[in-house]
């Protein structure tokens, strides 16, 4: 989306034989929540390479994420929310945006697939942000009041 706020034609890729393996993913949400089952529940990795995929290896700062700089392993960000810890990732590239987080303490999967791509770059992940942050006010993440 230009500043016009008009739909234009992606004339020159941003996919390349570099990020393919992460912006040319061509997938559905409910296809995301059964890989981030799958591999968060020790179908996929042995425990030993989960273990190291899930370990800070070293340290990135992404908006989605917070202004901080914060744990990246073998290619997962590795966050907290009000308190909470959860695994993510980001995609961006020829006009679709996405955001794929798994919070094992709630086992909840927050999947965002957006078919558009402001060409502004400060509004990249914009409508992921938001959501991400709404859910992590929810009750979805919380842990109910003990009675």
């Amino acid at each position: 989306m230009n500043k016009e706020n008009k739909f234009t034609k992606v004339e020159n890729s941003m996919i390349n034989d570099e990020n393919l393996p992460a912006d040319g993913v061509i997938t559905t949400a409910n296809d995301l929540v059964i890989w981030n089952n799958n591999l968060h529940k020790g179908k996929i990795l042995s425990q030993k390479s989960y273990q190291l995929m899930t370990s800070e290896s070293a340290k990135s700062q992404h908006d989605v994420f917070g202004k901080e700089k914060m744990g990246y392993g073998y290619n997962i960000r590795i966050a907290e929310a009000n308190g909470i810890q959860y695994f993510g990732h980001t995609g961006l590239g020829d006009g679709f945006s996405s955001m794929n987080i798994y919070v094992p303490k709630a086992d909840l999967h927050i999947i965002v697939l957006e078919n558009q791509m402001n060409e502004n770059s400060d509004l990249f992940y914009h409508t992921e942000k938001l959501i991400k942050d709404i859910v992590f006010d929810s009750e979805l993440i919380k842990p109910s009041p003990v009675h």
